[in-house]
């Protein structure tokens, strides 16, 4: 069990980071999670791998995920919140939603989750948008196209 919360750990740390490079410094998927592996001195393939797949995954979704997330947020918006806050939010979106094709909510999973990112990223940092994580996980997507043009609803897809 050590070895899995490990490398959840691990990959996490590595998605986290590497969505912030690619944010502050306009790098590829690849080219960020490759710094950040060299940066963070990770050796563990399956973190790795993970990570990738966490990464990609939630970059490739990542209009609908930040408008999700602000719809929730209003009157703030995901931007106001530092790189690692903004990188945990789109994989906490990701994974605990977008991930279980929006039907199965796994409380013990997000609260895993959250508890995964205070020690990555600190309580205090996170400690902006825990109020948010509970609406994040019952809000329902389609509350987002309400007053969206058809050419909006499509970007969002």
């Amino acid at each position: 069990m050590d070895l899995w919360i490990d490398l959840l750990k691990e990959a996490w740390t590595l998605a986290i980071e590497s969505l912030s490079w690619m944010e502050m410094q306009k790098l590829s998927e690849r080219l960020a999670l490759a710094k950040t592996v060299k940066q963070l001195g990770i050796s563990d393939a399956d973190a790795v791998r993970l990570a990738h797949m966490l990464v990609c995954e939630t970059v490739r979704r990542r209009n609908f995920i930040d408008a999700f997330i602000n719809n929730v947020l209003k009157p703030k918006t995901i931007s106001e919140f530092d790189l690692g806050v903004q990188a945990f939010l789109r994989l906490y979106v990701y994974q605990t939603r977008i991930a279980k094709n929006w039907s199965k909510i796994d409380v013990k999973e997000a609260e895993n989750i959250a508890n995964l990112a205070r020690s990555i990223l600190g309580w205090k940092n996170l400690r902006k948008v825990e109020q948010f994580l509970g609406f994040l996980l019952t809000q329902k997507p389609t509350s987002i196209f309400e007053g969206l043009s058809d050419e909006e609803r499509i970007g969002l897809l």
